[in-house]
């Protein structure tokens, strides 16, 4: 199976137009809204359970899971993606300066919206992923051509978060144009939770045979392929909820979240005070969390010490070993954890093409710590804690370790007996070297924003 580092999720500070308002990062799928710090809960979905009776808590992946998935979440409310009318035409830019205004001028017309790389550089982008899934695939038709069943496989695709459908509508595209008997069977399966964004899809795309959409969970959609596949995600794994590791007295505590003032159900439509809501520690009983310190420590030695991390980790791991009152804490990507399980149980010869944030100014403290903002009125509002943040309102996107990512990724290929031929892990530029017609993205004064902007994903 093939990891990737992709091409960057975020962007830098652009020229825009007078009295367009300031953006940081990607505007952070912001939404309007009017601020308030009593919001009324639904019914959580049903996928993102771990509530105690006994004190209303529930682990931080799952009150995560409810910020941005449950009946008032984040990406269940709005599909604030950017998709420009037109493909820009790199071609035709001056330079770098040119380049950046024409970008400009799309978040000026959508200011609360965002737009990915796959949408900036539409269609190449996607079809530098047609490309690599066609090479792999038709590789593969090559290598089994004396077994009847294996020698017509079918090209099968499944996307996690389809976005707007530009990605799956430009691998199509590309793969009509290369192998139009190859496309004919294609299969590309999309799975949103959003309900905006699949309606968008669904315009875009429900009148191609090759193409399923499913509005649900990925965690809800269970269907099994004992084939050759390929999974897509892109900017996929920074929405995906974590859980956070405290070390304290040379202990490993796991974090629940609860309210102060009495117990919270989720699933209640009762009025909740968010100042009310803490933060409490205790030791660890999570299957998910015991897993991940186990491949941790085995790699590492802890899972407070981090491949290619900082001089200011190892210096908190340190300190922490000495200093009784000392709290080192990481975020732990649980859910990608159980995304893993879930593709080798479901699709055992997958090829997992993924893209994302490799670093984020995080707003709260802790390794790996997620960006946690909102706009409001013109502007990003940042905040220092998820637990008293907006309930529905905020983006929270965590950085991606990719290598302890890759660690996790061979872990299991062991544990599933499906290792095959490794995992890599490109550049943007590698990649795009490989797949895209490079060409196609650069302007008249030599600048290329595929293969030298968005630098801080993989």
């Amino acid at each position: 199976p093939q990891m990737k580092r992709s091409l960057s999720l975020t962007r830098p500070p652009i020229q825009r137009p007078t009295n367009t308002p300031s953006h940081h990062l990607r505007n952070l799928r912001s939404l309007n809204y009017h601020r308030s710090r009593r919001l009324t809960h639904t019914k959580a979905q049903d996928h993102y359970p771990s509530y105690s009776q006994e004190d209303g808590s529930v682990l931080l992946r799952d009150y995560i899971d409810y910020h941005l998935y449950g009946d008032q979440g984040y990406f269940t409310k709005g599909s604030p993606l950017i998709r420009p009318p037109m493909p820009l035409d790199f071609n035709l830019m001056k330079d770098e300066a040119e380049y950046r205004f024409q970008v400009g001028l799309q978040y000026a017309a959508q200011p609360t919206g965002f737009a990915t790389p796959v949408e900036v550089f539409r269609p190449h982008y996607a079809n530098a992923i047609a490309k690599y899934i066609l090479l792999r695939h038709q590789a593969y038709l090559r290598n089994n051509a004396n077994d009847e069943k294996e020698s017509k496989r079918p090209i099968k695709i499944v996307e996690i978060g389809g976005g707007s459908g530009t990605c799956a509508e430009g691998v199509l595209e590309c793969l009509q144009r290369e192998d139009p008997i190859l496309f004919d069977t294609t299969k590309y399966t999309i799975v949103d939770i959003s309900p905006g964004l699949h309606q968008r899809q669904t315009d875009l795309l429900s009148h191609m045979k090759q193409i399923e959409l499913h509005n649900c969970s990925i965690f809800n959609f269970q269907e099994t392929y004992d084939g050759p596949c390929y999974i897509i995600g892109l900017e996929v794994l920074d929405n995906l909820s974590h859980d956070k590791l405290v070390s304290k007295k040379g202990k490993i505590l796991q974090t629940r979240v609860r309210n102060s003032s009495g117990n919270w159900n989720p699933t209640s439509k009762e009025e909740l005070d968010l100042e009310d809501m803490e933060e409490t520690y205790e030791p660890v009983t999570d299957p998910l969390l015991r897993e991940y310190i186990d491949i941790t420590t085995a790699a590492f030695g802890s899972p407070f010490r981090f491949p290619n991390a900082g001089v200011q980790d190892y210096i908190q791991s340190f300190v922490g070993l000495f200093t009784p009152s000392f709290k080192h804490e990481t975020y732990v990507p649980t859910r990608s954890l159980q995304l893993l399980h879930q593709l080798f149980k479901n699709y055992p010869l997958h090829r997992l093409i993924i893209a994302d944030f490799s670093q984020l100014p995080g707003t709260t403290s802790g390794h790996q710590a997620p960006v946690i903002q909102q706009y409001v009125n013109g502007s990003n509002v940042p905040y220092a804690n998820i637990v008293t943040a907006p309930l529905g309102k905020c983006d929270i996107m965590f950085p991606t370790n990719f290598a302890i990512l890759e660690t996790v990724y061979r872990h299991l290929a062991k544990k599933y007996q499906q290792e095959r031929d490794g995992t890599r892990i490109l550049t943007t530029s590698e990649f795009a070297k490989l797949y895209a017609q490079i060409r196609l993205t650069q302007t008249e004064g030599g600048y290329n924003p595929l293969l030298s902007d968005y630098l801080n994903t993989r």
